[in-house]
Formats: structure tokens, sequence, C-alpha cells
């Protein structure tokens, strides 16, 4: 398993409370904004099933994804989050950040790239510390455990099922038998 980014000083300066982002840059520019918070990163937002995580119990974890256009990285913090909470026990919650077209307004139009990370200008009347005060826990996703097609004439919709283009919904259920959702 890889170890998270800053390890040693985690160890040494045992924080209380670790604020996690994405990649090291982000992890050095939002360390020298923020002195008064420990921050630490895994690298990018899909590599966290190959971190070891067990550091981070006994600690509160706040998670800061990067902002996009689409919504990558702040679903796989959610999945991050979830993992952490229920795999490590660990107290873990996702920052609330605005959209990025949100960021992007607030920067006034200056703001170029197609991602905002903590590395990038704090918009003005943006307040992390009021963020991190409203952090959460994500609601898990639907588990599908087992799925058993039947009365499907229409094939297409079973692909476009499987391919996870069709929303499931309280009246999709019907598609499936002996099927077993939870959260």
């Amino acid at each position: 398993k890889l170890q998270l980014y800053r390890i040693n000083e985690l160890l040494f300066k045992d924080p209380g409370t670790v604020h996690l982002n994405e990649g090291e840059k982000t992890c050095e520019a939002a360390q020298q904004k923020f002195p008064d918070m420990f921050f630490t990163t895994y690298g990018g937002a899909s590599g966290y099933k190959k971190v070891d995580w067990s550091v981070l119990k006994g600690r509160k974890v706040f998670l800061h994804p990067d902002i996009e256009s689409s919504d990558f990285s702040k679903t796989k913090y959610e999945e991050l989050c979830l993992k952490l909470i229920d795999e490590h026990e660990i107290d873990a919650k996702v920052v609330p950040y605005p959209s990025y077209i949100e960021i992007v307004q607030m920067l006034r139009g200056a703001f170029k790239k197609n991602g905002w990370g903590l590395e990038d200008a704090i918009p003005e009347g943006l307040n992390i510390h009021e963020l991190i005060e409203k952090a959460y826990v994500p609601d898990p996703s639907p588990v599908i455990e087992k799925i058993q097609y039947t009365h499907v004439k229409d094939s297409s919709i079973v692909e476009k099922f499987k391919r996870q283009e069709l929303e499931v919904d309280a009246g999709s259920v019907v598609l499936m038998q002996s099927t077993v959702i939870h959260n």
C-alpha cells in the first residue's frame, strides 16, 4: 500500500484533524495558505484504493476535492469518504465547495483552467473555515448485488441499464427479479 504524502510530518506533528486534497502541488499551496491546518494527499482523485489509510484512524479528516466542470473529483472524494468511515472507522467528511461555474463567476472570469483547487486563488467571499464547518457525510449509493432480467422485450433497455445509461428509480425495479438493493 502507498503512504500518504508528508507521512513523516503527520506522524511527528500528530494533528487531531487532517485535511486531504488532490495532488502534491495543491497540498503544498494549501499548507502555506492555511498554516493552522495540516494538509496531506494521496495523489489523484481515483487512486485512493491503493493507499494505507490506517494512519488516519482516530483523527478527523476533511476531504477537499478539486472543483471541475464534471463532478469526477467530488464523486471520487465522496466514495473515499464512505470508504474511510465504513472500512477504517475514520471520522471523515467532504467539504462542500461551490460548483466550478460558481467559482469562475466569483473570480469574475479571470480563471481559465478546467478545474479549481486550493492551489489557485481563493475567491473573495469564499471562507474555507466556514465551508469546513458545513462538511458533510455523503449518502451511500444504492448497490445492486444480483440482477436477473426478466420480461424485457427490448434488449437495448437491458444493455443501457448494464452500461448505467438508464437511471434506476422505484419503477425500474420491475425490470429485475431477485434484486437486492441497499444503501
